[in-house]
Protein backbone atom coordinates (compact mmCIF):
# COMPACT_ATOMS: atom_id res chain seq x y z
CA UNK A 1 0.00 0.00 0.00
CA UNK A 2 1.25 3.44 -1.31
CA UNK A 3 2.29 5.86 1.69
CA UNK A 4 -0.62 8.58 0.62
CA UNK A 5 -3.29 5.65 0.83
CA UNK A 6 -1.42 4.92 4.31
CA UNK A 7 -2.08 8.21 5.66
CA UNK A 8 -5.26 8.73 4.43
CA UNK A 9 -6.93 5.32 6.17
CA UNK A 10 -4.83 6.40 9.48
CA UNK A 11 -6.41 10.03 9.72
CA UNK A 12 -9.85 8.50 8.99
CA UNK A 13 -9.02 6.00 11.86
CA UNK A 14 -7.77 8.73 13.99
CA UNK A 15 -10.54 11.31 13.36
CA UNK A 16 -12.99 8.68 14.34
CA UNK A 17 -11.87 6.92 17.34
CA UNK A 18 -10.38 10.67 18.60
CA UNK A 19 -11.92 13.84 16.95
CA UNK A 20 -10.74 16.23 13.93
CA UNK A 21 -9.57 18.72 16.38
CA UNK A 22 -7.24 16.17 18.96
CA UNK A 23 -5.72 14.92 15.93
CA UNK A 24 -2.28 16.56 14.30
CA UNK A 25 -0.62 15.99 11.38
CA UNK A 26 2.40 14.57 14.07
CA UNK A 27 -0.02 12.46 15.24
CA UNK A 28 -0.45 10.98 12.50
CA UNK A 29 2.84 10.53 11.14
CA UNK A 30 3.89 9.44 14.73
CA UNK A 31 1.49 6.21 14.46
CA UNK A 32 2.22 5.62 10.82
CA UNK A 33 6.03 5.24 12.34
CA UNK A 34 6.88 7.75 9.53
CA UNK A 35 8.28 11.52 9.69
CA UNK A 36 6.62 14.43 9.62
CA UNK A 37 8.46 16.08 6.42
CA UNK A 38 7.66 12.30 4.71
CA UNK A 39 3.89 13.00 5.37
CA UNK A 40 4.31 16.78 4.33
CA UNK A 41 5.38 15.74 1.44
CA UNK A 42 2.04 14.13 0.32
CA UNK A 43 -0.15 16.45 2.38
CA UNK A 44 1.02 19.97 3.16
CA UNK A 45 -1.87 20.51 5.96
CA UNK A 46 -4.74 18.71 7.62
CA UNK A 47 -6.47 20.51 5.68
CA UNK A 48 -5.59 19.16 2.87
CA UNK A 49 -5.94 15.01 4.33
CA UNK A 50 -9.95 16.41 5.61
CA UNK A 51 -10.47 17.55 2.12
CA UNK A 52 -9.03 14.60 0.47
CA UNK A 53 -11.37 12.36 2.58
CA UNK A 54 -14.26 14.41 1.58
CA UNK A 55 -13.56 13.69 -1.80
CA UNK A 56 -13.64 10.34 -1.48
CA UNK A 57 -16.54 10.37 0.63
CA UNK A 58 -18.83 12.10 -1.93
CA UNK A 59 -17.12 9.46 -5.18
CA UNK A 60 -18.46 6.88 -2.70
CA UNK A 61 -21.89 7.84 -2.06
CA UNK A 62 -22.03 8.12 -5.97
CA UNK A 63 -21.82 4.98 -6.40
CA UNK A 64 -24.95 4.33 -4.10
CA UNK A 65 -27.16 7.18 -5.47
CA UNK A 66 -29.79 5.44 -7.86
CA UNK A 67 -30.08 6.32 -11.25
CA UNK A 68 -32.57 9.87 -11.48
CA UNK A 69 -34.33 8.99 -14.86
CA UNK A 70 -35.32 5.20 -13.95
CA UNK A 71 -38.50 3.93 -14.69
CA UNK A 72 -38.43 1.56 -12.29
CA UNK A 73 -37.61 2.53 -9.08
CA UNK A 74 -39.44 0.94 -6.14
CA UNK A 75 -39.83 1.74 -2.16
CA UNK A 76 -36.97 -1.01 -2.22
CA UNK A 77 -34.83 0.48 -3.73
CA UNK A 78 -35.20 3.37 -1.93
CA UNK A 79 -35.18 1.50 1.44
CA UNK A 80 -31.84 0.14 0.26
CA UNK A 81 -30.56 3.18 -0.83
CA UNK A 82 -31.53 4.59 2.78
CA UNK A 83 -29.83 1.77 4.59
CA UNK A 84 -26.65 1.83 2.90
CA UNK A 85 -26.16 5.83 3.41
CA UNK A 86 -26.55 5.23 7.11
CA UNK A 87 -23.99 2.40 7.17
CA UNK A 88 -21.76 4.46 4.65
CA UNK A 89 -21.77 7.05 7.07
CA UNK A 90 -20.53 5.06 10.38
CA UNK A 91 -17.45 4.74 8.64
CA UNK A 92 -16.69 8.57 8.51
CA UNK A 93 -17.95 9.57 11.85
CA UNK A 94 -15.82 12.08 12.69
CA UNK A 95 -17.14 14.29 9.54
CA UNK A 96 -20.97 14.12 10.74
CA UNK A 97 -19.56 14.34 14.44
CA UNK A 98 -17.19 17.35 13.78
CA UNK A 99 -19.39 18.76 11.19
CA UNK A 100 -19.82 22.35 12.01
CA UNK A 101 -15.89 22.42 13.10
CA UNK A 102 -14.62 21.30 9.64
CA UNK A 103 -16.68 23.74 7.96
CA UNK A 104 -15.72 26.50 10.16
CA UNK A 105 -12.15 25.09 9.91
CA UNK A 106 -11.93 24.35 6.23
CA UNK A 107 -14.46 26.63 4.46
CA UNK A 108 -13.39 24.92 0.92
CA UNK A 109 -14.77 22.03 2.51
CA UNK A 110 -17.98 23.77 3.63
CA UNK A 111 -18.40 24.70 -0.07
CA UNK A 112 -18.32 21.29 -1.71
CA UNK A 113 -20.69 20.19 1.05
CA UNK A 114 -22.92 23.15 -0.37
CA UNK A 115 -22.42 22.15 -3.91
CA UNK A 116 -23.45 18.27 -2.89
CA UNK A 117 -26.50 19.53 -1.08
CA UNK A 118 -27.60 20.84 -4.47
CA UNK A 119 -27.01 18.06 -6.27
CA UNK A 120 -28.86 15.44 -3.74
CA UNK A 121 -31.88 17.73 -3.57
CA UNK A 122 -32.37 17.40 -7.11
CA UNK A 123 -31.82 13.81 -7.48
CA UNK A 124 -34.30 13.52 -4.70
CA UNK A 125 -36.65 15.97 -6.33
CA UNK A 126 -36.09 13.60 -9.49
CA UNK A 127 -37.17 10.85 -7.49
CA UNK A 128 -40.04 11.74 -5.89
CA UNK A 129 -41.47 12.77 -9.27
CA UNK A 130 -40.92 9.38 -10.37
CA UNK A 131 -42.55 8.27 -7.06
CA UNK A 132 -45.39 10.11 -7.96
CA UNK A 133 -45.98 8.83 -11.83
CA UNK A 134 -45.75 5.39 -10.33
CA UNK A 135 -48.85 6.18 -7.67
CA UNK A 136 -46.15 5.00 -5.24
CA UNK A 137 -46.43 8.64 -3.83
CA UNK A 138 -49.37 11.34 -4.25
CA UNK A 139 -49.22 14.16 -5.98
CA UNK A 140 -48.40 17.72 -3.88
CA UNK A 141 -51.27 18.90 -2.22
CA UNK A 142 -49.63 22.00 -1.44
CA UNK A 143 -46.54 23.40 -3.90
CA UNK A 144 -43.59 22.89 -1.91
CA UNK A 145 -44.36 19.71 0.27
CA UNK A 146 -41.92 18.09 -1.02
CA UNK A 147 -38.89 19.91 -1.18
CA UNK A 148 -39.46 20.09 2.64
CA UNK A 149 -39.53 16.60 3.26
CA UNK A 150 -36.38 16.15 0.94
CA UNK A 151 -34.86 18.80 3.11
CA UNK A 152 -36.21 17.38 6.52
CA UNK A 153 -34.50 14.30 4.92
CA UNK A 154 -31.45 15.84 4.28
CA UNK A 155 -31.17 17.37 7.66
CA UNK A 156 -31.59 13.97 9.70
CA UNK A 157 -29.29 12.64 7.28
CA UNK A 158 -26.43 14.79 8.54
CA UNK A 159 -27.00 14.90 11.65
CA UNK A 160 -28.79 11.41 13.24
CA UNK A 161 -25.30 10.44 14.28
CA UNK A 162 -24.66 13.08 16.38
CA UNK A 163 -27.93 13.33 17.31
CA UNK A 164 -27.59 9.44 19.04
CA UNK A 165 -24.41 10.70 20.23
CA UNK A 166 -25.86 13.11 22.81
CA UNK A 167 -27.74 10.66 24.70
CA UNK A 168 -25.10 7.56 25.12
CA UNK A 169 -22.25 8.67 26.80
CA UNK A 170 -20.60 5.36 26.87
CA UNK A 171 -19.73 3.25 23.93
CA UNK A 172 -22.41 4.65 21.94
CA UNK A 173 -23.89 2.17 19.38
CA UNK A 174 -25.57 3.70 16.54
CA UNK A 175 -28.69 2.78 15.51
CA UNK A 176 -29.31 2.64 11.81
CA UNK A 177 -32.73 1.06 11.95
CA UNK A 178 -34.64 3.42 14.57
CA UNK A 179 -32.97 6.39 11.98
CA UNK A 180 -34.12 4.63 9.05
CA UNK A 181 -37.72 4.07 10.48
CA UNK A 182 -37.39 8.12 11.27
CA UNK A 183 -36.65 9.01 7.32
CA UNK A 184 -40.05 6.52 6.60
CA UNK A 185 -42.04 8.14 8.88
CA UNK A 186 -41.36 11.46 6.53
CA UNK A 187 -42.42 9.71 3.44
CA UNK A 188 -45.38 7.47 4.65
CA UNK A 189 -47.74 10.07 5.08
CA UNK A 190 -47.75 10.78 1.54
CA UNK A 191 -47.80 6.81 0.47
CA UNK A 192 -51.03 6.05 -2.42
CA UNK A 193 -53.12 2.67 -1.27
CA UNK A 194 -50.21 1.17 -4.01
CA UNK A 195 -47.27 2.68 -1.96
CA UNK A 196 -48.69 1.32 1.64
CA UNK A 197 -49.12 -1.97 0.02
CA UNK A 198 -45.41 -1.70 -0.94
CA UNK A 199 -43.95 -0.32 2.22
CA UNK A 200 -45.74 -3.28 4.46
CA UNK A 201 -43.62 -4.94 2.19
CA UNK A 202 -40.43 -3.96 2.93
CA UNK A 203 -38.25 -5.62 5.40
CA UNK A 204 -37.79 -2.95 8.01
Amino acid sequence: MKTKEKIILKSIEMFNSKGISKVTIRHIANELGISHGNLGYHFKSKGLIVSEIYNRMVEEINNLVLPPNSESLTLNHYNILLLQVLNFQKKYIFFYLDLIEIFRLFPEIAKKHEKTYTLRIAQNQKLFQNFIEQNLIKPESQTGTYNRVIHTTWMLINFWISQQWVFQTESPVLQTHFTLRQLWDLLIPHLTEKGKIEYQNLNL
